[in-house]
């Protein structure tokens, strides 16, 4: 990167920055027009990025969504090699939880009509012939984009040579700041450290520095200033494109192109300035799964397979000793509630939040009983996208936690970001089985945490993770994102072939289910429908059930005897008899969702499902009402049901926290 590089020719870096708005609901934001000014000049900056002037397109505080997305398209349809998109200003959500990058004309009545939609960039990185495309975005919610782009990548093989996808994003949430006393000279927090550390450099990494090197370093930057999380996600290799020189191997004089703006700060200030934060989110989406399947299925009643294939523990679980705590939880019941003697109040916590380790987020929990305690088992590893540490090759661990007494009691490295994990029993000891990101089942003693076996292998990821009976044998069952496979546990083979999903149909969530004396696998996905898969034939049941909205969660369990699946639908919940392949009544809930477990409170089916302000809202699913109030934790990242000794109990985690409630009798 010493000099001019013939692939230049063929790439485009596209820069938006807007910090005035016509609109007076969104506040003006000087450290913006900063932030591009900055991010173009190391851009270009010869000894760093080294992108020739000319193929970089800067619009400052562009108006008219049309011809922005116009712009954007063509030269994303013009370039070959590289296509790199930055955006800083507002960002907000429309009320389906859609990315919104906002313009200085947009109307905050219509952002959906007068942003540039991230749709469109989507679309048009989508039709780019672009060998790597990336995009980092320094807005509130930029975090929203990482599922929604990364994931084309997958549709994208076939059409295009699609080498990889990269974004790069500030924030989940509210993205931070300066004061407004300080924007005049600022850049935004995020921009700012980004473009510090590439003047800066990396001491001990390699030259050039990749996206991913990158990434791994200003996250931990972020997190000691107490800003933001940033996210990324990437695919194929788009990780490992050489961005720009490291600074750190080729020391040289300080210029007006290379000082950062101003000295950051050691801790942010209380009250800081940020873009407008619309009431309603969309939750971070990540392929942070649970489901809980146990026992034996064959032989069981319809009512009975159908809840505990989705939430319950088997019933070796269910009988320890330990006493839980009582007394008053923070949020009492709605009006009406029943309350049973003897058991804790409706959101009685369990115990003390438990913390996790801080840099290994957490995507999966599983909640039982084991040795007279009540216990949660989480999955973590890297968030998406990070490379791997050479300091720390084991790039996942599997923990256990007791609940009452708050504190974690064993851990194993698993080799792999676990992504999800489910709780059952084999050749009577209690097992773990993690679903992993390196596309590796784990069946594990959960006794002493070994692991059984050698490790059973899918060809993708694996999404979401079941135990239970097929024919007599129990099996783990897996689903990646292209197939589903069955294994059985006992000889570590799997059976039959595997069950392929519709081409370019992308799978978020799998539930099982005991329909019409059938094995079946719930799944949903990115094609707006549900559809129901035999695990003895691997043929699909019926017809897809049209549900009109991306499903990235759903959950089984059952209604007046019937087998039913709840999933997310933009804002709120949708219902499904899956005997009939019918709607059950309206769409419930005011907030998006996308992780939903499901249980019985007081004899009546529930489900617990995430919560726009960071907590679980419980339904009853007879009513489709909310019992009590929702608990507050934070944005939850896994979250499970589960029943102990006649309670019913809520675990939710957070990227770095456990936390277990009492819902009241089960």
């Amino acid at each position: 990167m010493s000099g001019p590089d013939p692939h230049w020719a063929d790439s485009r870096a596209i820069l938006i920055g807007v910090s005035v708005y016509r609109d007076e609901r969104f506040p003006a934001v000087p450290a913006a027009s900063n932030s591009l000014r900055a991010m173009e000049a190391v851009l270009t900056d010869q000894r760093l990025c080294g992108w020739p002037a000319d193929r970089v397109t800067v619009l400052a505080n562009p108006s008219d969504n049309r011809q922005v997305a116009t712009t954007i398209r063509r030269l994303a349809q013009e370039t070959g090699d590289v296509l790199l998109f930055y955006y800083v200003g507002h960002g907000t959500l429309t009320p389906t939880g859609e990315l919104c990058l906002i313009l200085s004309d947009t109307d905050a009545d219509a952002a959906d009509l007068t942003s540039l939609e991230y749709a469109r960039l989507r679309a048009a990185f989508r039709d780019s012939p672009a060998r790597v495309k990336a995009a980092i975005l320094d807005c509130c919610y930029s975090g929203r984009a990482i599922e929604t782009l990364a994931d084309e990548a997958a549709l994208l093989a076939d059409y295009t040579d699609v080498r990889g996808v990269y974004t790069l994003t500030a924030s989940d949430l509210a993205a931070h700041v300066p004061p407004p006393d300080e924007q005049a000279t600022a850049c935004t927090s995020f921009t700012e450290q980004l473009l510090d550390l590439i003047r800066s450099g990396i001491p001990g990494q390699g030259d050039p520095l990749t996206l991913g090197t990158l990434y791994t370093h200003l996250r931990r930057r972020l997190r000691a200033l107490g800003l933001p999380d940033p996210n990324q996600r990437g695919t194929d290799t788009a990780h490992s494109f050489a961005f720009t020189r490291n600074a750190a191997a080729h020391p040289f004089p300080e210029d007006d192109a290379t000082r950062p703006l101003r000295a950051r700060r050691s801790t942010p200030p209380p009250d800081t300035a940020s873009p407008a934060v619309p009431e309603q989110k969309r939750p971070q989406l990540s392929r942070r799964r649970l489901l809980i399947a146990t026992g034996t299925v064959a032989g069981a009643t319809a009512a009975t397979v159908a809840t505990v294939a989705a939430i319950n523990i088997p019933a070796w679980l269910r009988n320890a000793g330990t006493a839980l705590p009582t007394g008053t939880g923070s949020s009492g019941p709605k009006p009406g509630a029943t309350r049973t003697a003897g058991v804790p109040d409706y959101g009685t916590s369990l115990g003390p939040t438990m913390s996790a380790d801080p840099d290994m987020s957490i995507y999966a929990v599983a909640a039982g009983a084991l040795n007279g305690r009540v216990i949660a088992v989480t999955g973590d590893g890297l968030p998406h996208g990070n490379p791997p540490m050479p300091d720390d090759p084991d790039q996942g661990t599997l923990r256990v936690w007791d609940l009452v007494a708050g504190k974690q009691v064993a851990s194993v490295k698993t080799g792999s970001r676990v992504e999800t994990v489910a709780l059952g029993r084999l050749r009577g000891q209690p097992i773990a089985v993690t679903g992993c990101w390196d596309a590796g089942v784990r069946l594990w003693n959960l006794n002493d945490l070994k692991q059984i076996g050698s490790t059973l292998k899918a060809t993708e990821d694996i999404f979401a993770v079941a135990v239970g009976g097929l024919n007599g044998k129990d099996v783990a069952v897996a689903l990646s994102r292209v197939d589903i496979r069955v294994w059985d546990m006992n000889k570590g083979t799997q059976i039959a072939a595997a069950i392929e999903m519709p081409e370019h149909y992308q799978i978020n969530d799998m539930a099982l289910a005991q329909v019409k004396g059938k094995t079946v696998a719930v799944v949903g996905g990115y094609d707006h429908e549900l559809r129901l898969w035999d695990l003895d034939t691997s043929g699909e049941v019926g017809k897809a059930l049209r549900h009109g909205k991306t499903i990235y969660g759903l959950a089984v369990s059952t209604l007046n005897g019937k087998p039913v699946a709840v999933a997310s639908y933009g804002v709120g919940m949708r219902m499904w008899d899956l005997v009939a392949g019918k709607l059950i009544g309206t769409t419930f809930g005011s907030t998006a969702v996308s992780r939903i477990a499901s249980g019985t409170l007081n004899g009546r089916p529930i489900v617990v499902a995430d919560h726009v302000n960071g907590g679980i809202q419980v339904w009853d699913l007879t009513t489709r009402g909310e019992v009590g109030d929702a608990l507050r934790s934070g944005e939850i990242t896994a979250l499970t049901v589960t029943a102990f000794n006649g309670v019913s109990i809520a675990v939710a985690c957070t990227e770095s926290t456990v936390r277990g409630w009492a819902l009241g009798a089960s």
